[in-house]
């Protein structure tokens, strides 16, 4: 198998069909803001919704198929781990950076006729949090968002596949546990004050949490088990390096 276009190809070619129904569905959600805003008696500009919903959806859930039929069929294939992982990532970047620009395209376009008096229906953007109205921030701020959220997904669905579906559980129960208790007895008034204040730095963190989380797939994957939950050991089998 070619050394990157095979795995690659094995992978965006599932995740290309998404992008396009997703992306239809982003583009509906904007038109029927566009119309609320047109048809609704309002004497001022309202929010009427936000669309990116689905293209965030997309890019947290989505990475939990990555393990099934494409990671399957790029090692039978003869592919290797690291040129799956690869795949990944590359599709990955391909998908926020397409996914962020139709979002930004659709507000900003939205904004444009909101201006002009056509519509009174603003769509709500991540970025309308801050205070700042450069629109290439408003581009940039849609990307982290992005990133964090694929490399969240991305690193949920690897340790799911290196420990198993019963591990994994084991693993999911005592960390929301953790958290139940935190936020039980712990106090959130800080961290939501971080956020309203700093808000630009805490986009930046979640960011880098996204980078991390992918960086975490790739030393946990690179030399993975081949099936979810590999054999033996809580841990599961370890594969020999390749």
């Amino acid at each position: 198998m070619n050394t990157f276009k095979g795995p690659f190809r094995i992978v965006f070619e599932d995740l290309r069909i998404q992008l396009f129904i997703i992306g239809g569905i982003t583009i509906v959600l904007s038109i029927v803001y566009f119309l609320l805003g047109v048809f609704a008696s309002a004497d001022e500009v309202f929010n009427a919704g936000a669309s990116f919903g689905p293209i965030y959806g997309l890019l947290l859930f989505y990475p939990f198929f990555f393990f099934n039929r494409p990671y399957q069929f790029t090692l039978a294939f003869g592919g290797t781990r690291k040129q799956f992982l690869l795949a990944v990532f590359s599709a990955g970047a391909i998908l926020i950076v397409a996914g962020g620009l139709l979002l930004n395209s659709l507000y900003f376009l939205n904004q444009f006729l909101v201006d002009h008096g056509y519509s009174m229906g603003t769509i709500f953007h991540m970025a309308d949090l801050g205070e700042s109205t450069n629109p290439l921030l408003y581009i940039w701020i849609d990307l982290l968002w992005c990133t964090f959220l694929f490399g969240i997904g991305t690193a949920m669905s690897s340790l799911w596949f290196y420990l198993g579906t019963l591990r994994t559980m084991i693993v999911a129960t005592i960390v929301g546990i953790g958290l139940i208790s935190y936020v039980t007895f712990g106090s959130l008034g800080s961290f939501f004050e971080f956020i309203v204040m700093n808000y630009l730095s805490f986009v930046h963190i979640t960011g880098l949490l996204g980078l991390l989380g992918l960086l975490f797939t790739y030393l946990l994957m690179r030399n993975g088990p081949l099936e979810r939950g590999g054999e033996g050991g809580f841990f599961g089998k370890q594969p020999k390096a390749e």
